[in-house]
């Protein structure tokens, strides 16, 4: 009788150290709760926050400008401002070297004037579409699309921009004969008891009809930069002047 009352005694103890030790739990339990609901509530006033909010996200870009952290009125008034300056860059390529480096647009080799190309660009409209765009996907994802935007981002605005066709044909020709040149073959002369050498120098070919037509297309819009194919040719071989002075003889 007295084992079995041991026996109870030790599992009434054993069951209250139980019941002690797992009362733990439910605190920790309750503050881990809290601190999710506390988190998650201040998650969501973040999303509804940044897709609530008049300003435009960070690091967006229109036309080269950086309108991030405005209103749509201010960002209007903004590039409205810059566009009278803005450039088109040509960056030229070699052909005969591959493909062209697009990672790194920067150097150009040329720059057209959006107001030589007789460029009308509707601010207002490419303005909300960008600031609209910027913030398009479902609701709670906003909060962490907001703060993952670290990179510059560029949104293409060319359904926004209409060039006059005469205009941007002349701009191209214009650029298209400034960045093209002639081979010159290597040329002697002979003065008093000089010989003197004038070295080969490679040509460089531009389309001036293709140059119009990418301009036309637009694809210029998000960054302001054509990345643009140049055709060298090489000049002609010369004869040593010993040849030259036997078949002049000759004749």
């Amino acid at each position: 009788m007295e084992q079995i009352t041991n026996e109870a005694v030790e599992k009434r103890a054993g069951g209250a150290r139980r019941k002690k030790g797992g009362g733990i739990g439910g605190p920790l339990l309750i503050a881990l709760g809290l601190t999710a609901a506390i988190a998650g509530g201040a998650y969501l006033g973040l999303c509804a926050y940044v897709q609530n909010s008049a300003a435009i996200w960070k690091n967006t870009y229109v036309l080269e400008q950086d309108i991030g952290g405005l209103t749509v009125e201010e960002a209007v008034e903004k590039v409205t401002a810059a566009l009278p300056e803005l450039e088109i860059g040509i960056r030229l390529y070699d052909v005969s070297s591959g493909p062209a480096d697009t990672a790194s647009p920067d150097g150009a080799d040329a720059a057209i004037p959006l107001s030589e190309l007789g460029a009308e660009v509707d601010v207002s409209a490419l303005v909300t579409e960008t600031a609209a765009s910027a913030k398009s996907g479902p609701f709670y994802t906003a909060g962490w699309r907001y703060l993952s935007n670290m990179g510059d981002t560029y949104y293409d605005s060319a359904s926004h921009i209409r060039l006059d066709s005469g205009k941007a044909a002349r701009a191209a020709d214009r650029v298209a004969g400034e960045l093209s040149w002639p081979a010159l073959d290597t040329a002697y002369s002979v003065e008093e008891n000089a010989l003197l050498v004038r070295t080969a120098m490679d040509g460089r070919f531009v389309d001036g009809e293709l140059l119009r037509d990418t301009l036309e297309e637009r694809s210029w819009a998000g960054r302001l930069m054509v990345t643009f194919p140049a055709r060298p040719f090489l000049p002609q071989k010369p004869s040593p002047p010993g040849r030259s002075t036997a078949r002049s003889a000759a004749r």
